[in-house]
């Protein structure tokens, strides 16, 4: 889902054409040979001047990165697949955890996702592959490649797969659907109710 390299349908473009929402999941790697990839989240930025970069989950975490080096950052919109590669200004541990970075000249991004998205209000069930626990959450919008829901739990994180199962209607026939997903993207609600969590569809015929 997230590329380590320029694909051929890939362009630079400015970090803020991707309208990259508080909260957002990301992957941040040290931009050096076999560097694991952490789960990160997008903080804020400011034009110009430089990029927020917080831990992933609880407030206080470390955010494990190092003033002075380089990191190649990743993550997905829902519609684009994009990286950049940045130098850390500084860390800080209060009032909260945050790395910031320089400001990208450009970012790499690839539209992975052109489908319309239909919004809707459907009941559906979240497991992860082989479980037999579920979570039930809602789908607010949805594509052939994905669908946004809404869960009153953090389901994973950026990369995690589960199935989505929920019914609809085709033709006025009821018809169950049971699909492979992963996490694409992230973030707390609006309205402080829960989790709003992009899915991309794996394997879909």
């Amino acid at each position: 889902m997230l590329s380590d390299s320029k694909s051929a349908d890939a362009s630079e473009v400015s970090l803020k054409i991707l309208k990259l929402r508080p909260g957002m999941a990301l992957q941040v790697q040290r931009a050096v040979q076999g560097a694991p990839k952490t789960e990160a989240q997008f903080l804020a930025a400011i034009d110009g001047k430089g990029v927020m970069v917080g831990p992933h989950g609880a407030v206080g975490a470390n955010i494990g990165m190092q003033a002075g080096e380089n990191y190649i950052v990743r993550g997905f919109t829902g519609q684009y697949d994009f990286s950049f590669t940045a130098n850390v200004i500084q860390t800080y541990e209060k009032p909260f955890a945050y790395a910031l970075l320089v400001y990208p000249e450009a970012v790499t991004a690839r539209m992975v996702r052109s489908a319309m998205r239909m919004k809707t209000s459907l009941p559906a069930a979240i497991s992860l592959p082989g479980g037999s626990s579920f979570v039930n959450v809602s789908v607010v919008d949805l594509s052939v490649a994905g669908a946004m829901i809404k869960s009153p739990t953090s389901l994973g994180v950026l990369g995690d797969q589960m199935n989505l199962s929920f019914s609809t209607e085709v033709e006025k026939n009821k018809v169950n659907v049971s699909v492979l997903s992963a996490i694409c993207n992230a973030q707390k609600s609006d309205t402080g109710d829960g989790f709003n969590i992009g899915l991309i569809f794996k394997n879909v015929p």
